[in-house]
């Protein structure tokens, strides 16, 4: 409302060239009823007034600057005066505010009454009668106009509006598609200076099916987009977002380039580069990499690139490889389309993680909130558990058997492979939680193999054997730890399988000897001695560890503990902890590492180094703990302490010391010569020949993100490339630089090839 009530009083001019009767309404409110009552049988002059009134504390309300919200476009002639203010909108011009849209404008001459179209630099939205509003229908082109206004009026006009004129209650999303279409060469053929691959990737980001329809229209005109510093694209190479970013920083030699701060373009996939690479035509990077493989040259069709594509490889949440299998459907309502087409374009660019099937029988589904199609997406899954079969029973109200065919329609594998109707059962579904108790977050699936004292404890409170409790179980497709147990089962026998000797989760495990800590608990819980314990594991079938140095007592217990506090596992006799841990503990503990090491060797425990004796100012360089206190979210990996994520057990990458040497202000030489006395493994003793200290370090921080270890994923082409260009050094000499630093880089040619593989060929595209 434009007040807190408004008195309309009007009379129009009758046939006879005479006033007619003087009508007048009251309105109280945006939903409220009112009566047009006839004051006069003849008014004096024809004619509208409306009036508004307004409450005391609304006194500095102004009808100027709430009209400036809302009107965009006037029939006629406007004008709106307040005190020494005034505004006028001329007849059919666009005169938004500034948060509307700014900047240069475009606008479609050709179009037909009533279907008005903007194009704009900045801002956008939909307009009926020149009056801001808002669609119900989020769909298509409507999902957000971004980079054009559009009015509606007369004969285009929405049919169904809110009755506070704020929301478009009808689906116009084709209506308004087929006006964009018409007026999208017009936006074309002016030549405008916003009319760039940036603008068009912000306009894809709100409305997709807005920024195809504008590349479409490009295309065929042969108009060539501009990337980031001016380059030219190739009309033929399609319409990329990222291409203004490709163009300068990888395809080029510029090393002088501005860097991009793009998820995407810093997490783009080695096809999806040699995609763009080859569809862009000749460039420094085809140039180096033809080199390595001959057959880059070979003719080839590739895929024609859309805008949407973006959107469609990401999910719109930054980088590549964050999207999600229910984000086909969220990316077929951007574009006004059936999802059938983004789910096979997804796997024309190697996204093979769904197939839309059609509805049949019963197996109907909500397209609205696909979500549940993301479980094992979501858990770093390849398959569906009896886990994710309960989600959707309960979110979509159907049956896990019905779910799991659901999934599998869905190109989703399941596990179980079968699963007949009606289970799991009221006994499955206790044998399934821990303790028995069918709640939230109380399932086993997710916990790795089922601990014997799980199946004891489920077959004393079932009447189940521990036979029947194992196949019920393995029929989910859960593993369970091997075990011997007797035929006679009690809660007493229960409670000494379990960590605590409470008969309760947490289990004791079978797969690996017992650690130290575990016979330190049994004395303090059950007042057995250290010879007791053990031989009372040893009679359950349990794997004991070796005897310690010194009697197991429970004063060791937290020394053993491992440090509760992180959830970090007891020390181990069989695997040396993390030295984050073992840092972690000392402190906790105020203990030296060396005095900490040393007792836990007492018990056997794996440590995977021996320290000195006496202690060096280097040896306390090399482990600080107050490095720890330095860490948070925002804390770049190459600023950890280079023992952050490693174990003794594990060989330390020379890359990493050479970073703790710059902080250290040593050389990498002097930390490798250090750490080997300890018994520890260092990939290299020295730098290579050829790569001095400071260059090492250029490669290891020329780009934004962290080089990968050798237990991680090697490192992408495109970073591998952006680390050439910004130390200006031909992309296999790099590669061989890292690899010798210990980074993980693999064969670039090896790497090339498999990737040109995967690059998505322009033979039989999917539809839009």
């Amino acid at each position: 409302m434009l007040a807190d009530e408004i008195r309309v009083t009007s009379c129009r001019m009758g046939l006879d060239g005479v006033p007619g009767p003087l009508v007048e309404a009251h309105i109280f409110g945006p939903n409220h009823m009112f009566r047009i009552v006839e004051k006069t049988e003849r008014g004096t002059v024809p004619g509208t007034r409306v009036r508004l009134y307004l409450r005391e504390p609304r006194r500095s309300w102004s009808a100027l600057e709430t009209l400036a919200e809302v009107l965009c476009i006037a029939e006629f002639r406007t004008a709106v005066t307040h005190g020494g203010r005034q505004r006028v909108w001329e007849a059919g011009v666009l005169r938004a505010k500034r948060g509307r849209t700014h900047g240069e404008l475009v606008e479609w001459h050709d179009g037909p009454p009533g279907a008005q179209v903007i194009w704009c630099r900045h801002g956008g939205t939909l307009l009926v009668d020149g009056l801001v509003i808002e669609p119900r229908h989020e769909v298509g082109v409507m999902s957000g106009l971004l980079g054009v206004v559009v009015n509606l009026s007369g004969d285009h006009a929405p049919r169904q509006l809110s009755t506070d004129r704020l929301t478009v209650l009808t689906d116009i999303a084709a209506q308004v598609e087929e006006v964009l279409t018409g007026a999208a060469p017009a936006l074309v053929a002016s030549g405008a200076a916003f009319l760039t691959l940036a603008w068009l990737e912000d306009v894809a980001k709100s409305s997709p099916r807005t920024a195809d329809l504008v590349a479409e229209a490009a295309r065929a005109a042969g108009y060539a987009f501009t990337g980031s510093e001016g380059t030219p694209v190739p009309v033929e190479a399609g319409c990329f977002p990222l291409d203004r970013m490709l163009l300068p920083h990888l395809l080029a030699s510029n090393r002088h380039a501005p860097r991009p701060a793009s998820a995407g373009f810093s997490s783009i996939p080695d096809h999806i580069l040699l995609w763009r690479m080859l569809a862009l035509g000749k460039s420094d990077l085809s140039h180096e990499l033809t080199k390595l493989v001959p057959e880059l040259s070979e003719p080839r069709r590739v895929a024609d690139a859309r805008p949407s594509d973006l959107e469609l490889l990401t999910g719109n949440r930054g980088g590549f490889g964050a999207t999600r299998p229910s984000d086909a459907f969220g990316v077929a309502r951007r574009l006004g389309c059936d999802p059938v087409g983004p789910a096979e374009r997804r796997r024309l660019f190697g996204v093979a993680d769904l197939v839309v099937p059609e509805p049949s029988g019963s197996d109907v589904w909500d397209l609205s909130d696909m979500t549940w199609l993301d479980g094992p997406y979501e858990r770093r899954r390849t398959h569906a558990t009896i886990g994710e079969l309960l989600e959707i029973r309960e979110k979509l109200g159907v049956s896990a058997a019905r779910a799991a065919r659901l999934l599998r329609s869905f190109n989703v594998a399941v596990v179980p492979a079968e699963l007949p109707e009606g289970s799991p059962d009221e006994v499955d579904l206790r044998l399934l939680h821990r303790n028995g108790e069918v709640a939230e977050h109380l399932g086993i699936w997710h916990l790795g193999p089922v601990p014997p004292g799980h199946v004891a404890q489920a077959a004393l409170n079932t009447g189940l054997s521990p036979h029947a409790v194992r196949e019920r179980l393995e029929r989910y497709g859960l593993t369970v730890e091997p075990f011997d147990f007797p035929e006679e089962l009690d809660e007493e026998y229960v409670s000494r399988l379990s960590r605590d000797r409470n008969g309760r989760w947490p289990w004791v495990s079978s797969t690996a000897p017992l650690t130290p800590w575990q016979l330190v608990a049994a004395q303090d819980a059950s007042e057995l001695t250290a010879e007791e314990v053990r031989a009372d594991y040893e009679r359950l079938g349990f794997t004991l560890p070796p005897r310690a140095d010194r009697p197991e007592s429970p004063d060791d217990f937290d020394l053993l503990a491992g440090f509760w506090e992180v959830d970090w596992s007891p020390f181990r006799t069989d695997r040396a902890p993390s030295f984050h841990q073992l840092m972690e503990v000392a402190e906790d503990l105020g203990l030296s590492l060396r005095t900490l090491t040393t007792r836990l060797a007492a018990y056997r425990v794996r440590t995977g180094m021996t320290l000195p004796q006496r202690e060096t100012e280097l040896d306390r360089d090399l482990f600080r703990y107050d490095s720890l206190l330095r860490i948070t979210g925002e804390t770049d990996e190459r600023d950890l302490p280079w023992w952050f994520s490693l174990t003794p057990d594990d060989e330390i990458p020379f890359f990493l010391l050479v970073l703790a040497a710059r902080d250290l202000g040593r050389r990498p030489k002097e930390l490798a010569s250090r750490l080997r006395t300890y018994g520890l493994r260092v990939s290299r003793g020295d730098l290579p020949p050829d790569l001095g200290q400071r260059d090492a370090l250029r490669l290891l921080t020329a780009d934004e993100q962290a080089v990968p270890r050798p237990a991680e994923p090697a490192m992408p082409l495109a970073q591998l490339v952006r680390i050439a260009r910004r130390v200006d050094l031909p992309v296999v000499d790099t590669a061989r630089h890292l690899r010798d630093l210990g980074v993980h880089v693999d064969d670039v040619a090896t790497t090339v090839r498999a990737a040109l593989a995967r690059v998505p060929s322009g033979a039989g595209e999917p539809p839009s």
